[in-house]
Parts: structure tokens; C-alpha cells; sequence
């Protein structure tokens, strides 16, 4: 098996529909948690995307 590059083993990236099966609930309220500042998000152009890992830590983990 070949070595895979250390940039490709990063956080994997997200849409709020992922997230939202994720914890049973509507895209909408991942971007409204996403836009409060609940949960961390970036935006690539016109597009949002949430780190499975980061969102994961934050809501199981409690932090605010």
C-alpha cells in the first residue's frame, strides 16, 4: 500500500446535511448553530463546510 500524503489525512469537510443526519436534526439548525458560533464551520466560495472531527468534539465535548 502506498503512503498517503499527510495533506490528505486532515479533517474531512462536511455539508450541514451530514451533520444534521449525524445528530437527527434539520440542515437548518446546523446553520443557525454554525452562524451563532455554536459549532465551528469554514466557507470554501460559496459553500460551507463543517469538520466532522471539530463539530464531533464540540458538541459531544460540551465546550461553548
Amino acid at each position: 500500500m502506498k503512503n498517503i500524503p499527510a495533506k490528505l489525512t486532515g479533517p474531512r469537510y462536511v455539508k450541514a446535511e451530514h451533520i444534521a443526519a449525524i445528530y437527527n436534526i434539520s440542515k437548518e439548525i446546523v446553520y443557525r448553530w454554525a452562524k451563532s458560533g455554536k459549532i465551528p464551520c469554514v466557507r470554501f466560495q460559496e459553500t460551507v463546510r463543517f469538520s466532522e472531527s471539530a463539530v464531533r468534539s464540540t458538541i459531544e465535548g460540551g465546550e461553548q
